[in-house]
């Protein structure tokens, strides 16, 4: 830590809303977002009211609730019209969030099973990750799970 600051204190310091911490995805990224009930809605949704963003792509799975982006993306191409959303959202494991866009082709599926996702992924560029956690407990750890 720097200067003596604890874990706590740097959690304090860097915890941050979630259209504040969606400022630091750029145009071009490649983000890794957990899945399952830890994917990060609130950062997907964020991502979404961003209009500025080129070329992002997101890489998931499971989505249990479709983000809005996702969705606009979804009605444009059912109603013949360009999306204005510039996120391309690739998921491992098609979820009920994602499976009607998955079947209308804007969800692009990478068919791969989940114990070979690290492996893909080390071939990729990686910009950002968002993992989904509880908050940090009294001793400064996490737990990677919901609860």
């Amino acid at each position: 830590m720097n200067d003596g600051e604890t874990y706590q204190q740097r959690y304090k310091r860097l915890l941050a809303p979630a259209d504040k911490a969606a400022q630091a995805i750029q145009n071009g990224d490649s983000v890794v977002l957990s899945g399952g009930a830890c994917q990060p809605l609130s950062i997907l949704a964020a991502l979404g009211r961003r209009r500025d963003l080129n070329r992002v792509s997101i890489y998931t799975s499971l989505s249990l609730v479709p983000p809005d982006f996702l969705v606009r993306q979804y009605l444009a191409k059912k109603e013949g019209k360009a999306s204005e959303s510039n996120i391309s959202f690739f998921s491992f494991c098609v979820g009920p969030g994602a499976r009607e866009s998955a079947q209308a082709s804007v969800v692009n599926v990478v068919p791969v099973g989940s114990s070979a996702v690290g492996r893909l992924l080390r071939g990729r560029r990686v910009d950002v990750i968002v993992a989904g956690s509880s908050g940090m407990d009294e001793d400064g750890n996490f737990n990677l799970s919901c609860n």
